[in-house]
C-alpha cells in the first residue's frame, strides 16, 4: 500500500532538505542550481572563452568561481545589479 496519491516516494523526486550531493562532475554553469528571482551570469563572459590569454591560462569560464547569480528584478538583492540578458 502506497501513503502517496501518484508516486511511490515524493521524496525521491525532489530534496526537500537540500542535502543532495555534487553532481559527478562537479558544479559548472550547466548544472548549478536555479534561484528563483536570480539569473547565472559568468563574470568573464563566455565569449571570450577562445581569447589567447584565457586559453593560455587554462582558465574554464563555466567553472564554478567565474559564476555569479545576479537579480533581474530591481530591489531583490542590496548590493548586486540587475541582470536580464
Amino acid at each position: 500500500m502506497s501513503l502517496y496519491a501518484y508516486v511511490h516516494d515524493t521524496n525521491s523526486w525532489i530534496d526537500l532538505l537540500g542535502l543532495s550531493g555534487m553532481p559527478k562532475g562537479g558544479w559548472n554553469y550547466v548544472n548549478m542550481p536555479k534561484l528563483d528571482g536570480y539569473q547565472l551570469h559568468h563574470v568573464i563572459p563566455k565569449s571570450m572563452a577562445e581569447h589567447p590569454a584565457i586559453k593560455a591560462a587554462g582558465f574554464d569560464v563555466n567553472k564554478p568561481s567565474n559564476l555569479i547569480y545576479l537579480p533581474i528584478e530591481d530591489g531583490s538583492h542590496t548590493t548586486r545589479s540587475i541582470h536580464n540578458g
